[in-house]
This record gives structure tokens, C-alpha cells and sequence, in this order.
């Protein structure tokens, strides 16, 4: 991550530099322990803003020197001036709820960002960190967009930490936003990962079951994609459509048909999935289940009725399709079926 791969390097030369010009007789630390509040300025005099020294004690956890040197004037709101990392973005991203607490009650800016547009808000979210992004949230933090177009809100959906994603709930996030760059709900955004209880929550909240991305892609398509079975389960509970196609036309059944998901492709076909509806190209379900080569799927479709000999674009049928791709034992099921 930035903050730990970058800014631990950039921060560590700058406090090496500082000792190497002027070292003192005793540490700071030890300073602070005996209440020497002189020696404490005198540190803070070879950085006004108390940047390296805030910086060192947040990485060592130690909230009795982050008080110390906000009580000696240290600035809360202190950048590197370079990454434009903040204390208060570090301790986010490290999970340390008391010195977060600490930072804020000192007035910290809880939506300033880095040079990458990430703020605290987005680490805490990315990290995992409940409480501190309840304190945030709490403080005012806002759902800001980093520079690449991602957003707290989305990553907590994105990694499954339902806790967070109830939190924003009740701070009054609107379930239904798409994130810019990819066109995303964060209803299809868990279902990408199979995050099923972050699934539920959205869901109970008015997540729009139906929504779809940049492509077309429900969260039911989403999840049959991805092989959710249990997601899937989920969504239709949810009345989620299972004859939506996306752009090109694939639905639900059809992608589950193509990447040979036999558990879905039963799911579906239960909720009521059409068995005969056909892509741009006039391709069905059994014409993608009789190309993969998958006797399995084939037959679960063939349970569901199918017209047997509808012709895709160029004319071919499924039995046809089996045929042209070397597939005898489906050549074989078409024909006892009826296909011609």
C-alpha cells in the first residue's frame, strides 16, 4: 500500500536526517515521559510542524507521545509535502482507533487527501477498520472519489466487510450509487466477489436488485459468471430478473451454459429462466452448453423443453454446433432427443 511500501521509506529519512544534524542529549520519548516539556519544544523547533516526530510516534503507537506533542503544538493537519500523507491518514490505514480519536479530537481534517486523492475515509475502508471509519464517519468524513475513481464506500463492498458497509448505511450512503470507472453498483461489485452477507445488507437496504453495469451485467449475471450459486440463490429471493440479457445479449442461463456451471444453470432454470431466448448472434443456451462440450449441461437444459432446432445467425443448430466442435457424445443426446 502507498502509506506503508512509500511513506514509512520517506518518513524514516527524514527522521534520520533530523538526528544526524542535531542530536539530543536524551529522546524525545524520554523526554515526554519525564514531563520535560522544554526539551519536547526544543524538538519541535527543528520541525515547526512536528511532522517527523508525530509521524514516529503514530508508527510506534504510542498515544502518549502523539498527545505530548499536540499539547506542544504540534499541527494535526501536517503533511510530508510531498505524498501529502496526514497523521491522521496514517493511523487510519495502520488501525489504531485511540490515536485516530486522539488526532480528531485535535481538530483534524478528516477530508483532506493525499496527492493520489485518497483520504483517511478510503484507508480505514480499505484496511478494514470498523471503528475508525465509524469515527470518521462520525466526524464528518465524506465518500470522496480518489483520482482513479474509487471510493470508500465501494471498497468496503468490494472486500466484504459487511460491518463498514452497515455503518455507511446508517450514515446515509445511497446504496444505488455507480462508481464512475467501472459503471459499478456495489450490489454487483460483491457479488464480483461472493461476498454473500454483504449481498444481504445491501439488498435488506434497497439495493435496486436489477441494476446493471457499463456492459449490461445484472448482479444475477454477475454472479452466474462468477459461479455464486449461493449469491444467485440470493438475488432471486430478491426478485432479481432472470431473463435480463446484457448488451450482447447473453443472460443469466446462457453465460452459466457457456462456462459450464451445471448448479446455476439448475437455479435458474427453477426461477424461470427462458431456456429458448437468443443473443444478438441467435445463439441459445444449448447452442453454448453443445459447443463447450458439456454433456451435463446439456442434458439439465434438454429437462427444461428447449426447441431443439432453432438456428443461430449463420444457420447452424445446436445439434449442428456439436457436430462442427467434435463433440459425439452430445451429437449423440441431441439426436435421442429429437434434434436434427
Amino acid at each position: 500500500m502507498l502509506i506503508k511500501k512509500g511513506l514509512t521509506f520517506l518518513l524514516t529519512g527524514c527522521l534520520l536526517a533530523l538526528y544526524a544534524c542535531h542530536k539530543p542529549e536524551i529522546s524525545l520519548e524520554e523526554a515526554i515521559s519525564r514531563g520535560d516539556l522544554q526539551t519536547v519544544q526544543n524538538y519541535l523547533k527543528q520541525n515547526k510542524e512536528g511532522y517527523p516526530f508525530l509521524i514516529s510516534a503514530i508508527q510506534n503507537r504510542n498515544l502518549d507521545v502523539v498527545k505530548a506533542l499536540l499539547s506542544a503544538g504540534a499541527n494535526v493537519n501536517a503533511t510530508d509535502g510531498e505524498i501529502g500523507v496526514t497523521p491522521l491518514m496514517l493511523a487510519s490505514n495502520e488501525g489504531y482507533p485511540e490515536i485516530v480519536k486522539t488526532l480528531l479530537s485535535a481538530g483534524a481534517n478528516v477530508n483532506l487527501a493525499d496527492q493520489d486523492g485518497t483520504t483517511a475515509l478510503y484507508l480505514a475502508s480499505m484496511a478494514g477498520h470498523t471503528e475508525i471509519v465509524k469515527m470518521l464517519l462520525k466526524a464528518g468524513a465524506k465518500n470522496k472519489e480518489t483520482k482513479e475513481g474509487f471510493t470508500p464506500w465501494m471498497s468496503a463492498n468490494s472486500h466484504g466487510y459487511t460491518e463498514i458497509v452497515k455503518a455507511f448505511i446508517a450514515a446515509g450512503v445511497d446504496v444505488n450509487t455507480i462508481e464512475k470507472k467501472y459503471n459499478l453498483t456495489a450490489l454487483i461489485a460483491a457479488c464480483i466477489e461472493g461476498h454473500s452477507e454483504t449481498v444481504k445488507t445491501l439488498l435488506a437496504a434497497g439495493a435496486n436488485v436489477n441494476s446493471a453495469s457499463k456492459d449490461g451485467s445484472t448482479a444475477l449475471i454477475t454472479a452466474s459468471r462468477n459461479n455464486r450459486p449461493d449469491i444467485v440463490k440470493i438475488l432471486l429471493a430478491a426478485k432479481a430478473a432472470p431473463n435480463i440479457p446484457n448488451k450482447d445479449g447473453f443472460t443469466a442461463l446462457m453465460i452459466a451454459s457457456l462456462k459450464s456451471y451445471p448448479e446455476i444453470v439448475k437455479i435458474l432454470l427453477m426461477a424461470g429462466a427462458n431456456v429458448n431466448v437468443t443473443t444478438k448472434d441467435g445463439l441459445t443456451a444449448l447452442m453454448l452448453a453443445s459447443a463447450q462440450g458439456n454433456t451435463e449441461i446439456v442434458k439439465i437444459l434438454l429437462l427444461a423443453k428447449p426447441h431443439l432446432n432453432m438456428r443461430q445467425q449463420n444457420g447452424y443448430t445446436a445439434l449442428q454446433i456439436a457436430k462442427a466442435y467434435n463433440h459425439p457424445d452430445i451429437v449423440k443426446i441431441l439426436q435421442q432427443a429429437g434434434a436434427r
